[in-house]
């Protein structure tokens, strides 16, 4: 039914019967108020959730975190404010944030690949990781101290604690890995290349070479580059170094003089071999010949044993030295 025709009836409804009439508005009327009522229920309802998640934030479990208001009218804005909170669900501000920052039960660990040049003038070039630890919930205060300060400014445009890991490696990478090379740099140039690489022995200067210890080099080295680091940013926010090197690549030149030395050092082994051996043939001949010598009976039973099988054999007798050094030579 078209609207004019619903109004022309609506009209002659009221009127034969004003009383129906009279009820029909009655009954419109509490329809739109009940349609109305419902509308704003439902509004109230999202704007509820709304508010509810925008003031709820997450911290991923291995991370800790600080609340940062967000909100308009926030006098706190993309400020901290609360103290450190753990992993999980947390009611924070309307529209306030989280910073994120690695836990201190969690090791995190930074690539190096620096080149050196050890005590003794060799150029190597060392590959591995930096481990350590955040400060995180071991000290809060100090952790704090971090997000308000360090933490707040951005590198390469994140910030370390927004979450995801880029704004994190962004701030290793600007403050902490140049500490790191300059360490290494001035570390192992205070020891000799075979201290921490077997290799270089071969080619060590020193008269009593040492059998080489690499952890402990980088075991010396790792309280070095947290004493670095925490002067580079003003506080001990990351602890618990470590060092672990993954490869060491030596020059091509230095590798073929190993490979020389290495060389030259097995054929003169080998020679000294030959003449320990040569020598304790000779003493062998000799101790026999002073047997025979003592006991002249034997020769004969020597010829024999040697000459098996009927061979004509010659009987040769030094008479220098020790009388009879005897030889025997089998020919037909």
């Amino acid at each position: 039914m078209s609207p004019y025709h619903e109004s022309h009836s609506l009209r002659r409804a009221a009127q034969h019967d004003p009383d129906a009439y009279a009820q029909m508005l009655r009954e419109n009327r509490r329809f739109t108020r009940r349609l109305g009522l419902a509308i704003l229920a439902t509004l109230l309802v999202l704007g509820g959730g709304i508010a509810f998640w925008s003031a709820c934030a997450t911290v991923p479990q291995g991370e800790v975190g600080f609340v940062k208001g967000g909100g308009p009218l926030d006098g706190a804005r993309k400020k901290i404010k609360g103290d450190l909170v753990n992993p999980g669900l947390h009611i924070t501000g309307t529209w306030d944030g989280m910073d994120t920052y690695p836990a201190y039960r969690t090791v995190r660990f930074q690539d190096f690949d620096v080149s050196v040049t050890t005590l003794d003038g060799k150029k190597v070039q060392v590959q591995g990781q930096v481990g350590f630890r955040f400060i995180g919930e071991k000290d809060p205060a100090e952790a704090r101290e971090f997000a308000t300060g360090l933490g707040s400014r951005k590198y390469g445009g994140k910030r370390p604690g927004d979450g995801g890991g880029e704004g994190w490696t962004k701030f290793l990478d600007q403050l902490v890995t140049p500490e790191v090379n300059a360490v290494f740099k001035d570390q192992f140039g205070r020891v000799y290349c075979a201290d921490f690489e077997p290799s270089c022995r071969a080619i060590d200067p020193r008269r009593d070479i040492p059998v080489s210890n690499p952890e402990r080099v980088y075991s010396t080295i790792a309280p070095v580059v947290q004493r670095q680091v925490a002067q580079k940013l003003g506080g001990g926010y990351l602890t618990d170094f470590r060092v672990r090197v993954r490869r060491i690549s030596l020059p091509k030149e230095v590798q073929t003089n190993i490979d020389r030395v290495t060389t030259e050092q097995a054929r003169t082994q080998a020679s000294k071999q030959a003449v320990k051996t040569a020598a304790a043939d000779a003493e062998s001949i000799r101790i026999r010949g002073r047997a025979l010598k003592a006991n002249k009976g034997l020769i004969g039973l020597e010829i024999a044993k040697e000459c098996k099988g009927g061979d004509q054999c010659t009987l040769i007798v030094d008479g220098t030295g020790d009388g009879v050094a005897s030889a025997v030579r089998a020919g037909k």
